[in-house]
């Protein structure tokens, strides 16, 4: 397969469970097929730190204004923008017609440390839950927890 950013050949990479496909003498850009992207979602450490931290060759430049093609597929279908975080304009490129995702170098680093920071959120959150479910059984204590709570909406 074939770089949608620099046209290089993609070599695989063997994820455990599963294989990507890595620019790695070009732009260092990855190739996730379909439920691949999931799979690395769902492990913890799913790959070494020296994967997250490849170099791009100087000599690439990572042109994310043009339309890129489908690696896989065989028309070289072009691939959609997909928006993981509009605050700082964090697009991934996903093709309609075979499910896989491009990432450019970073990226795959950058939607793991997003990953890690939700899930610091949802812990604070489902333990902040329990201390107000134990402060509502206090009939004194849950009729100050129900004024702050109405304030904050």
């Amino acid at each position: 397969m074939k770089c949608p950013v620099c046209q290089n050949e993609l070599k695989e990479f063997d994820a455990g469970t599963f294989q990507i496909d890595i620019c790695q003498d070009g732009c260092s850009g990855m190739w996730f097929d379909k439920g691949e992207l999931e799979k690395c979602a769902a492990h913890n450490k799913p790959f070494p730190d020296s994967l997250l931290r490849m170099k791009r060759s100087p000599n690439v430049l990572i042109d994310r204004s043009k339309a890129r093609g489908c690696p896989r597929c065989p028309s070289n279908q072009v691939m959609n923008r997909v928006e993981i975080d509009p605050e700082i304009n964090f697009e991934i490129d996903h093709c309609d017609s075979c499910g896989g995702y491009w990432l450019d170098i970073g990226e795959l680093q950058h939607m793991r440390e997003q990953h890690e920071e939700m899930a610091e959120i949802s812990s604070r959150l489902k333990a902040f839950e329990k201390r107000v479910e134990e402060q509502l059984k206090d009939p004194t204590k849950a009729t100050r927890v129900k004024a702050f709570v109405k304030n904050l909406f």
